[in-house]
């Protein structure tokens, strides 16, 4: 289970209306278009990787942050924060379709 993968997943849903499937293991999105499917995944070193066709891919090394910096963090803003609801609706809205999250 993967938090940050449900809220992506949540996010893709309610902002951009698109087909969204949560697999409970999976930590990749695919978007499926014209030109050949995306994919963005986390390797085995815990780097984000992004494959489109016909471009090399990206990749992003993402560390690991203990709790007490993330809250931290969060708190710096206290004002409303609508991307977080989007997506947050979105991951409830799968949750109420079935989908494993």
């Amino acid at each position: 289970i993967s938090p940050s993968v449900d809220l992506l997943a949540g996010w893709l849903l309610s902002t951009l209306g698109v087909p969204t499937q949560r697999k409970i293991g999976s930590f990749e999105v695919r978007l499926h278009r014209d030109e050949g499917t995306t994919v963005m995944s986390v390797d085995q070193n815990g780097n984000a990787v992004l494959s489109a066709p016909g471009k090399p891919d990206g990749r992003v090394a993402m560390m690991h942050r203990d709790l007490p910096i993330c809250l931290a963090e969060e708190l710096r803003r206290l004002d409303t924060d609508d991307m977080y609801e989007l997506a947050l609706r979105g991951a409830v809205e799968l949750q109420a379709q079935g989908a494993p999250v």
